[in-house]
Order: structure tokens, then sequence, then C-alpha cells
């Protein structure tokens, strides 16, 4: 599997990655591309762990990927109805 995210910035991992004391997706092995997920590492597992030790990271990355999907649509929305 590979990070499900389009938009890395929505990864709740990659995110935790940069959060004192969370575990994300950094195995010491980023320099070669990828994350740990895409060597093998329970996506699923590993963000059902972090929402517990550090939920509110979970939280804005699911808030910030519903957003960014909310104001895609939108734009999506405007330029079919030939506003934009």
């Amino acid at each position: 599997m590979t990070c499900p995210h389009e938009d890395i910035r929505h990864c709740p991992l990659y995110r935790a990655s940069h959060e004192p004391g969370a575990a994300g997706c950094d195995d010491g092995q980023l320099a070669g591309g990828g994350c740990a997920v895409d060597r093998g590492m329970s996506y699923a597992g590993q963000v059902a762990a972090l929402r517990i030790t550090h939920p509110r990271v979970v939280a804005d990355a699911e808030w910030a990927a519903d957003r960014a999907r909310i104001v895609d649509q939108a734009a999506r929305n405007r330029r079919a109805a030939g506003i934009h």
C-alpha cells in the first residue's frame, strides 16, 4: 500500500512526523523516497494508534482534507456554472 493521500499535507502520519513524540511515517529511510507506509507499515494501524496518543493531529489532518475537498468542489461548481 502507498500513502492514500493525494496531498501529503493532509496525511496525519506526515503531520505526526513533525510533532514531538508522535509516531508518524518516518522509518529512517525517507531519503530513499516514499514513506514507511510505502514500505509495508500499516497505515490504518498507525493512524489508529496516533488517534489515541495524538487525536488532535488526526482531527486537524482530517479537517484540512475535508476543507480542501469542499473548496475544490466549489471551484468546480463555479466553473461548471460559468461563474469562474
